[in-house]
């Protein structure tokens, strides 16, 4: 009788253990009241560690910061069409992802409507509408100068090639690059590097 009894309390703890063993059991009791926590703070590392850029993202981008240097030193008019080409598409992708009714919370807000209820949720919402017509307004504006200064470089050359020999036209580049020089517009170092301004200073080298 107390055999029986002995191998059937045996049987009972050897349903109770899990069969991983008795220590890992205790260690697994241990740790789960802090399980969420943990888990809590993985994710928030994983959130952290997404947020930080690559070393190659790094690299090209200050790749593209060297280039758009070097290209406003050697061309500042196509370097300051470039910078307005990238602001037009920044306020193009605002326009387009923000500062609308399509939003989670003004979905809400209208649903319910909440935005006839409540004065600050109204503002708000009138607010953002007002925002997106002001970019709206920005980004058409952007775009009408840039195709009405397209419209008057393309005058300008139908005007020369009627009337200018290739001669007049050397000659009004040096007026534009001198006249560049003087409102310091062009660095000295990129003007003295053109060809027919080495050719000038060798002739007076030769002269003197």
């Amino acid at each position: 009788m107390v055999e029986k009894k002995t191998i059937s309390r045996s049987l009972f703890e050897f349903k109770r253990v899990p069969l991983y063993g008795v220590e890992d059991d205790r260690r697994w009791k241990m740790m789960s009241p802090r399980y969420p926590s943990l888990l809590f703070h993985h994710e928030l590392k994983s959130k952290r560690i997404k947020k930080i850029k690559s070393k190659t993202y790094h690299r090209l981008k200050n790749k593209d910061l060297k280039n758009s240097s070097l290209g406003a030193l050697i061309d500042p008019e196509m370097a300051k069409e470039e910078a307005m080409r990238q602001e037009a598409k920044r306020v193009e992708e605002r326009v387009t992802l923000k500062h609308k009714n399509t939003g989670k919370w003004a979905k809400r807000m209208l649903s319910r409507g909440l935005n006839v209820k409540y004065d600050g949720t109204k503002a708000a919402i009138a607010k953002q509408l007002q925002r997106n017509a002001n970019l709206s307004r920005k980004m058409n504006s952007m775009r009408d100068g840039s195709s009405s200064d397209v419209r008057d470089d393309e005058e300008e050359l139908r005007d020369s090639s009627d009337e200018d020999t290739p001669s007049r036209l050397i000659a009004k580049a040096k007026e534009k690059t001198l006249k560049a020089l003087e409102d310091d517009e062009l660095p000295n170092v990129v003007l003295m590097s053109l060809p027919f301004m080495a050719r000038a200073i060798k002739k007076e080298k030769r002269g003197s």
